[in-house]
């Protein structure tokens, strides 16, 4: 498929402005919104559907902002989350919660501070 929407949420300005310029110079800032809030606010607030999320940063919102992602995630849909090694008590309610999902298979990958990835096949 070619195509695609990457909606990108921080609650930090600055970053949020680093990641502008960043997308303008690579032209893909046309396919990247940047949204500014408290992620679990703004995740709460949008629709879906959604095949790939990635969670970064904020380790210990992200069982919040999964169950609220769950409902809207597509059929074949694809969950990673960063530094799962690095801050392992942080992150530790959101790897239950994803190996809690029946339908999905779940791996950590050692690379960097660790990946968490999570992935749900269409039946």
């Amino acid at each position: 498929m070619v195509g695609g929407h990457v909606i990108s949420i921080d609650r930090d300005e600055h970053k949020q402005a680093l990641a502008d310029a960043n997308l303008l110079r690579a032209g893909l800032r046309d396919v990247v919104e940047l949204i500014h809030g408290d992620a679990t606010q703004v995740v709460a607030e949008l629709a879906g559907p959604f095949d790939c999320v990635f969670f970064d940063a904020d380790r210990l919102s992200a069982p919040s902002q999964l169950a609220l992602l769950l409902p809207k995630l597509t059929a074949d849909a694809f969950l990673f989350a960063d530094n799962v090694l690095s801050h392992p008590q942080e992150i530790a309610d959101y790897l239950a919660a994803v190996e809690a999902l029946p339908q999905f298979d779940h791996l950590v990958v050692p690379v960097g501070k660790g990946l968490s990835i999570a992935y749900r096949q269409k039946d």
